[in-house]
C-alpha cells in the first residue's frame, strides 16, 4: 500500500518484494541512485535487519550522499526504528 501512495505522489518506487537480504537493499539503492530506502518489517524478529541495512548503507557512505532510511511496519515503533539507526519511521 505504501508503494502505491508514494507512486501517486510522483516517486519512482523499486519494490524488492519480501524476504529480501539486507545487502540487496543497499545494492539496489546504489545501482538506482536512490534518495530513500524504505524498510517494512512485519515481524519483531526482523528488527536487527533494519540495523544491518543501516550499517551496510553507512559502510557504502550512502547516508553521507543524502540517502535517508525509513523503517515501518506493524510491530515497528518510532523508538525501535531510531534504535536501529533509521532516519525516519512510519507505521
Amino acid at each position: 500500500m505504501v508503494k502505491y501512495l508514494f507512486e501517486a505522489e510522483g516517486f519512482e518506487v523499486i519494490d524488492l518484494g519480501f524476504d529480501v537480504p539486507a545487502e540487496k537493499f543497499v545494492e539496489e539503492a546504489e545501482k538506482n541512485n536512490a534518495n530513500l530506502i524504505l524498510i517494512s518489517a512485519m515481524l519483531s524478529s526482523m528488527f536487527p535487519e533494519i540495523g544491518k541495512i543501516v550499517n551496510l548503507a553507512k559502510e557504502k557512505k550512502l547516508q553521507a550522499k543524502g540517502v535517508k532510511i525509513m523503517a515501518g511496519g506493524g510491530p515497528v515503533s518510532e523508538s525501535i526504528a531510531y534504535e536501529q539507526g533509521a532516519d525516519g519511521w512510519a507505521l
